[in-house]
């Protein structure tokens, strides 16, 4: 099971991919950095180029905003995957949300100061406080784009963390969901899902068994309505094309005890292209 951390903040200000990223501003004596990668100029065979904008803070709290988005693109993908950033920041945010750059700063001033206000109260043994945002192109091909959404909240001693992925259409601009992606309610599919979670549970070492024990259902997996070893609760956020298949991921206590952590898997397209519903079909390759 993968533990992630605060970004570092070394690996922030490297990440512009070898480019000369803009320098670092300095608004008080509390030092803020609003850094941009610049984009590469666009020839007649591109078609989308992405660009990175940032926000870091780590004067007394850790904030960490790294978000890449599509600089240059067809209007309706941008509005759409710029929506897509502002629901994961917060949703807060009321102006131009394709001026990412400046999302982005506003963002990161309210994260910081929410997190200097809730530093505020806590013990001086207890340092941990700030905010890792970081939204990255997880796969594109000619027909969509991928993006992975990694966000955790520090407060204190138990740290908050959430992943997710999410595919757009490069024509139109559509988030994939379950509604155009596969059916939950299909047999063969809800199989491939039981035993794709079962190889997950026996990879990190959760369990030999295949399917687990009675005893181990009960004591390791969240009771849903209708859970039953036969019928693996689907996570709630929808799967994402990826590079190697069809990518399943569920979030801490979804589905299984905290202990358990998270539970993620792959199919590969081989395997599940038979069960994608006819929306989805042409855009695997």
């Amino acid at each position: 099971m993968k533990t992630r951390y605060l970004l570092p903040l070394l690996g922030l200000l490297a990440a512009c991919g070898g480019k000369q990223a803009t320098p670092a501003t300095e608004t008080s004596a509390d030092t803020v950095m609003a850094v941009a990668c610049p984009a590469e100029s666009p020839t007649e065979s591109d078609t989308i180029i992405f660009d990175t904008a940032k926000y870091e803070y780590t004067k007394g709290v850790e904030v960490y905003l790294r978000v890449e988005y599509p600089k240059v693109c067809p209007s309706e993908l941008k509005r759409a995957v710029c929506e897509y950033i502002n629901e994961k920041l917060g949703g807060e945010y009321k102006d131009d949300v394709t001026d990412v750059e400046k999302m982005v700063a506003y963002y990161g001033k309210t994260k910081t100061k929410d997190s200097k206000g809730s530093r505020a109260g806590m013990p001086d043994e207890n340092p941990d406080c700030g905010v890792s945002v970081a939204i990255t192109l997880e796969y594109e091909s000619d027909k969509l784009l991928t993006l992975h959404s990694s966000i955790e909240e520090v407060f204190g001693r138990h740290p908050e963390e959430y992943e997710e992925g999410v595919t757009f259409s490069k024509k139109d601009g559509r988030r994939f969901g379950y509604e155009m992606m596969l059916s939950r309610d299909n047999k063969a599919m809800q199989a491939l899902v039981n035993n794709s979670v079962w190889g997950y549970m026996v990879k990190e070492g959760l369990t030999e068994n295949i399917p687990p024990t009675d005893e181990e259902f009960e004591n390791r997996f969240v009771k849903h309505d209708g859970v039953t070893k036969d019928r693996v609760r689907f996570p709630e956020a929808a799967p994402y094309f990826t590079k190697d298949g069809l990518h399943f991921s569920y979030q801490n206590c979804e589905i299984l005890y905290e202990f358990g952590g998270t539970v993620e898997f792959t199919v590969p397209y081989s395997e599940v292209k038979k069960y994608l519903k006819p929306e989805a079909t042409g855009f695997v390759e």
